[in-house]
């Protein structure tokens, strides 16, 4: 298990550059800026939370969890994907069901590149882009029924359902030399038991040579019932307006990102090149993770500081510490678009003495339990209302 310990923001894992759409914006969308007063060094975790709440997994000879790449919530459901598959717990971690088997058979996935939620059917969804197609099965883990891809279309690295489930978003890794691809985002439409795609926006003029490379770790989110998705290398956020790409918002911040004459001179450079380009000429990179509740829109700026931004006042913040336990604390550490977090079980059982000398009860209980090769224990922020 990796330690994902306490950082504000995301653990990304692409860089890329980004021109306009093909289909161009409608809007340019809410401009939202930050005062000098509101960019703030050092924030203690309980200015922005009420609580904490810690789901340990259960561990049995039934379920025995690898690295943890990705967790989500729906209801009373906790999904899990390691390196083995996709699990799911109930709300105080107990083991429910595998969801679905690797293999080739009708039922079975080959590959699972990413996976989704349905919540209103209560269907969790598996992307097998290998044989494109998507396995739906219950929350409970029975086989429900596959969808499937045209080829240009499977290539999904990130997707969401949207429109209550009637349509799906779906996000695209960089153009490669394993397939090459002409969009960043479609919208996916079902038609039977097919699904079709229309492109949203273009893919990034820039390629990553053999890699199959993701644009942006969380590359959407929903927000007061809207979907809102980033575009890499842009200081723009996107929404769905008539099945179209729309400019929601616009982040003016100084540096966020390059300038014209940085992308004539370094147009489709390969991806790696470009990095090293950027870092040397201190070039930004743009909103670089999105994140959402209900209260609050967070956004990762150049891979470090997180503007959070409540609707009226936004908050351009460098680092958070937990003054309960004594550690650097962590908000999204990269492996869930529903607000949760993973510590690892040897993380925990290592700074066992050290969390139960803090002011954190409910963490120094949970650590007194795990055993050091014991399953992770999943955590839930729940934001305040307000932020003074």
């Amino acid at each position: 298990m990796n330690t994902r310990i306490l950082l504000l923001g995301f653990v990304l894992i692409g860089m890329v550059a980004c021109k306009p759409s093909a289909s161009s914006p409608d809007t340019e969308g809410k401009t939202i800026t930050v005062a000098d007063s509101r960019i703030l060094e050092k924030v203690d975790l309980y200015e922005l939370v009420d609580s904490v709440s810690y789901v340990p997994l259960e561990t049995s000879d039934r379920i025995l969890l690898g690295d943890v790449l990705c967790a989500k919530r729906a209801g009373d459901y906790y999904f899990v994907q390691d390196t083995k598959g996709l699990f799911a717990f109930d709300a105080h971690g107990r083991f429910v069901s595998e969801i679905g088997y690797r293999g080739q058979g009708p039922e079975e996935y080959y590959n699972l590149d990413c996976f989704y939620l349905d919540s209103g059917r209560r269907l969790a969804c598996i992307v097998s882009n290998v044989q494109k197609k998507i396995f739906r099965y219950t929350f409970d883990g029975k086989f429900h029924s596959t969808l499937s891809l045209e080829d240009d279309d499977a290539n999904i690295v990130f997707a969401m359902t949207c429109d209550e489930g009637e349509h799906l978003l779906a996000h695209y890794p960089l153009p490669n030399d394993a397939k090459v691809t002409d969009r960043e985002y479609a919208m996916l439409s079902c038609q039977g038991d097919k699904l079709t795609a229309a492109k949203l926006l273009d893919a990034p003029k820039v390629h990553s040579g053999v890699t199959i490379h993701p644009l942006l770790y969380e590359p959407m989110a929903s927000f007061r019932n809207r979907p809102l998705f980033i575009s890499a290398f842009s200081n723009r956020v996107y929404t769905l307006k008539e099945g179209r790409a729309t400019v929601e918002y616009v982040i003016d911040l100084p540096g966020i990102m390059a300038d014209d004459d940085f992308w004539e001179k370094h147009a489709n450079m390969e991806l790696f090149l470009l990095r090293e380009a950027m870092r040397q000429q201190h070039v930004g990179m743009g909103i670089t993770a999105i994140e959402a509740t209900d209260d609050y829109l967070f956004l990762v700026i150049n891979y470090g500081k997180t503007l959070v931004w409540d609707g009226t006042t936004g908050w351009l913040i460098n680092s958070v510490y937990d003054s309960n336990s004594g550690l650097l604390s962590i908000l999204f550490d990269g492996v869930s678009d529903s607000h949760l977090g993973v510590l690892s079980a040897e993380f925990l059982y290592q700074n066992k003495e050290r969390i139960k000398a803090g002011n954190h009860p409910q963490l120094a209980s949970v650590a007194e339990r795990i055993g050091e090769e014991d399953n992770p224990v999943l955590y839930r922020y729940h934001f305040k209302k307000s932020i003074e």
